[in-house]
């Protein structure tokens, strides 16, 4: 699953969208705390671990 967030950040970054490492990192230890098969709670959880803007919502929501 790791290697899966970590491409999945790539593609936000390559989209405009700001990650920072520490972020990413925060989102692979949201994800040990959550249930994977919740498709809407790991989007949710990766949603608030990774975007700070608001502008970022829609596009993070159309690449997830």
């Amino acid at each position: 699953m790791d290697d899966k967030i970590i491409e999945f950040v790539g593609v936000l970054r390559k989209n405009g969208i700001r990650v920072s490492a520490a972020e990413s990192i925060d989102a692979l230890s949201v994800l040990e705390e959550i249930p994977l098969s919740e498709r809407g709670i790991v989007k949710d959880a990766l949603r608030g671990a990774l975007v700070k803007r608001r502008i970022d919502v829609r596009p993070f929501d159309e690449l997830f």
